[in-house]
C-alpha cells in the first residue's frame, strides 16, 4: 500500500501547478522525519531524538541551521533570475523537541519547562521576524 503525505505531494506535484517556481525542501530537527521521508528533503540536518533526557541537542541543532535555511527560503514566485529561484527553498521544516522531552522526563511544572518554553518563544520570534523581513 502506498502512503500519501503532504511532503511527497510537494515533491510530486509540479511547482508551477502550486503557484511556485521552487521545489526544494529543507529539514532540521527530530531524525524521525528522515526515517519517514528518507529521500524527500534536498537539505537535511537530522538529530537523534530518542533520548528524552537530552533537552537541548535537537533544539540547538535547529537554531544552528535555521539562519542559513531561512535566508534561502524563497520569496514571491516571480522574484529574481532562474539561478536565484533554483537555489531557494519552497519549504523549511524545523522540528524542535526540547519541550516534549521536558514533559516526558520532568513533567509540565518543572523549571526546565519554563526555560524551554522561553527558548521556544525566542525561536518562534526569530523565525517570524526573519520571514516578515524577507522581500517578496
Amino acid at each position: 500500500m502506498d502512503e500519501d503525505s503532504w511532503i511527497q505531494q510537494l515533491k510530486d506535484v509540479p511547482a508551477h501547478r502550486r503557484g511556485s517556481r521552487r521545489r526544494k525542501i529543507a529539514f532540521v530537527g527530530d531524525d524521525t522525519w528522515i526515517d519517514l521521508f528518507p529521500t524527500q528533503f534536498d537539505d537535511a540536518h537530522p538529530y537523534p531524538s530518542f533520548n528524552t533526557r537530552d533537552l537541548d541537542s535537537v533544539d540547538d541543532g535547529c537554531m544552528e541551521h535555521l539562519p542559513r535555511l531561512l535566508s534561502n527560503l524563497g520569496g514571491g514566485g516571480d522574484a529574481g533570475a532562474g539561478d536565484e529561484i533554483e537555489g531557494k527553498f519552497e519549504l523549511v521544516v524545523a522540528h524542535f523537541l526540547g519541550v516534549d522531552h521536558v514533559g516526558h522526563t520532568y513533567g509540565p511544572h518543572d523549571r526546565h519547562m519554563t526555560e524551554k518554553l522561553a527558548q521556544m518563544d525566542d525561536a518562534l520570534s526569530y523565525v517570524l521576524e526573519t520571514i516578515d523581513s524577507t522581500p517578496t
